[in-house]
């Protein structure tokens, strides 16, 4: 499928498998930089890499008005696979100005409350 020009998103939907899998199966190749489709691996390193700079600004800017900072840092990790203390896993995503755990919602407002006070 791949030497027929399909991309690895094309052959992950049309065979039922995800990406990974999907790149595990196709020989190995030596990397090329700049392709125009990116890799798992490459585009897990990109997000974790906008994860870090926007941590590195908030801790920057943590003593004076941070909490713009704040709100780009909890947009860069939604969806982001956390581990809970009883060793589950939570994920969020952001509905405009709210940050939602399935049928919890918060506020930015309430964050940003709730930052201030700690």
């Amino acid at each position: 499928m791949q030497r027929e020009g399909k991309t690895i998103q094309e052959i992950s939907e049309e065979i039922g498998l995800g990406r990974a899998a999907v790149h595990s199966y196709l020989p190995y190749e030596k990397g090329i930089y700049k392709m125009d489709e990116l890799s798992l691996n490459a585009e897990q390193c990109q997000q974790f890499q906008k994860r870090k700079k926007t941590c590195e600004q908030l801790r920057e800017h943590i003593e004076g008005e941070c909490l713009e900072y704040l709100w780009k840092t909890i947009q860069a990790f939604e969806q982001y696979n956390f581990r809970k203390p009883d060793q589950g896993r939570v994920k969020y995503t952001i509905d405009g100005e709210k940050l939602c755990f399935g049928n919890l919602t918060i506020s930015r407002k309430e964050i940003e409350a709730a930052f201030r006070k700690a």
